[in-house]
């Protein structure tokens, strides 16, 4: 089978790899739409992993073969999996912080998504296999882990109903995080994106106004937006550390600034920390979900209180993900959310 294989730094290519067979407790699934996430982009970006590797962990398709023990999944039904598992039981998990988890980080997924195959291990098979609702597509409910990424980020805030949020960044994860605020009760919601057509999505998906930061001085307009509103949520959905900046730029009482994209490593802030002490501020990271995120997700994307088609702009085969990776990490033409279809 074909599968796309990291290299290096900006370098993945489709090569020939051996198709994964199931073991006991475990399944085979044909993939049929993996969406290009930006911790992959970052990943491929920055080096951050030792290759050669094959990512991807968006990943929708059919179920082809299971192994002996598996009860709950059979082959033919069309699935969403998930990569990681936390334990359940260890101070991380108890504490609702699971992706701290020292098993979180076992990716049970052989090979990664960007492939024709993936094998799906135990621990995924059994917990974090979810079958795909009739008269959803594959490439809908590949965004049910991004969904559940943002729906875990946000539910550890607090949004008292009818405050204001700000939403630095109207890329995919941007724009899931518009519609997730609205959902929960945020009565004025604010993007900041220096993309035309991104501002253009976040006002067609729920957000109120959308400002380019270029244009304006941010902290001043949304000042003027907010009034009378409490700013109590700011994120950031840009892996920019100008993008942190600005949103600390942007806090009122008591904001809370949920830092929701990975920077290069090595990033640096400018920050007094007297912003934080007089203000009482609060910065929360937000990084991955779990499977009963994921399971809400996909039930968010089916009952549409969540669009994710409006946010897939482009496609491509295992042949051509070097190209889709250089549009990831340089946007253009519109786009927005890349699905990888093997």
């Amino acid at each position: 089978m074909i599968a796309g294989v990291y290299r290096g730094v900006m370098d993945v290519r489709g090569e020939e790899v051996e198709v994964p067979s199931a073991g006991p407790a475990e399944i085979v699934v044909r993939v049929r739409a993996c969406g290009l996430c930006g911790t992959d982009v970052s990943k491929i970006r920055f080096g951050l992993v030792h290759p050669p590797a094959v990512l991807g962990h968006e990943v929708a398709g059919d179920v082809v073969r299971v192994g002996e023990g598996v009860h709950a999944i059979a082959e033919g039904d069309r699935v969403v999996v998930g990569h990681h598992v936390p334990c359940g039981d260890c101070l991380a998990c108890v504490a609702g912080y699971e992706s701290q988890c020292p098993e979180f980080l076992h990716n049970n997924l052989d090979p990664g998504g960007f492939a024709e195959y993936v094998n799906v291990l135990p621990r995924s098979a059994m917990r974090a296999t979810f079958r795909i609702p009739d008269g959803l597509g594959y490439e809908e409910a590949s965004q049910a882990e991004s969904v559940g990424c943002a729906l875990r980020a946000l539910e550890r805030m607090k949004l008292e109903a009818g405050a204001a949020a700000l939403v630095v960044g109207a890329g995919t994860v941007g724009l899931l995080h518009v519609q997730l605020l609205r959902h929960m009760g945020a009565g004025f919601i604010a993007v900041s994106d220096p993309l035309d057509w991104r501002r253009e999505v976040a006002e067609s998906l729920g957000a109120d106004v959308a400002f380019d930061p270029a244009a304006v001085d941010l902290p001043v307009s949304m000042a003027e937006a907010t009034r009378g509103r409490r700013l109590a949520i700011i994120v950031v959905a840009a892996g920019s550390p100008l993008a942190v900046e600005h949103a600390l730029s942007c806090c009122g009482v008591g904001t809370q600034v949920l830092v929701f994209a990975e920077c290069a490593p090595g990033s640096r802030v400018a920050l007094d920390p007297s912003t934080l002490y007089r203000k009482e501020l609060s910065v929360v990271g937000g990084y991955s979900t779990t499977p009963e995120h994921i399971r809400r997700g996909l039930g968010l994307i089916e009952d549409g209180t969540v669009a994710v088609a409006p946010l897939v702009t482009h496609r491509f085969g295992l042949a051509g993900i070097s190209e889709a990776v250089e549009l990831a990490v340089n946007p253009r033409d519109g786009s927005l959310k890349i699905i990888i279809e093997p």
